[in-house]
């Protein structure tokens, strides 16, 4: 017995086994008798779920730290473009200066 996310998972993680196994040039085929060919360790059920549920923590975490990532380049593009045009200005120990406060 297995869980099904659990084997996702090593199917990604073993992508290169995988792929010795497929068919085809532009469109991939995968068999099932070519899969019986694909050799991993396989834990019991209860290790799978902890196993998967550690794993989907971790893909949410990267997930939030992605966006938190995105977020932040948007904000340093918008301040170097606020620097180019001269709307913020640098001053003495780099600190910033608005244009507006003159």
């Amino acid at each position: 017995m297995s869980n099904g996310s659990f084997l996702s998972y090593m199917i990604r993680l073993s992508r290169d086994q995988v792929m010795q196994l497929v068919t085809g040039t532009t469109v991939y085929h995968l068999y099932g008798s070519d899969m019986k060919k694909f050799t991993f360790s396989m834990p019991g059920i209860e290790d799978q779920g902890v196993i998967v549920g550690t794993l989907d923590d971790m893909d949410a975490e990267v997930a939030t730290l992605e966006e938190k990532l995105a977020k932040a380049r948007q904000l340093k593009q918008g301040m170097m473009q606020e620097l180019l045009t001269g709307k913020t200005r640098l001053v003495e120990s780099g600190k910033l200066k608005m244009e507006s406060e003159k």
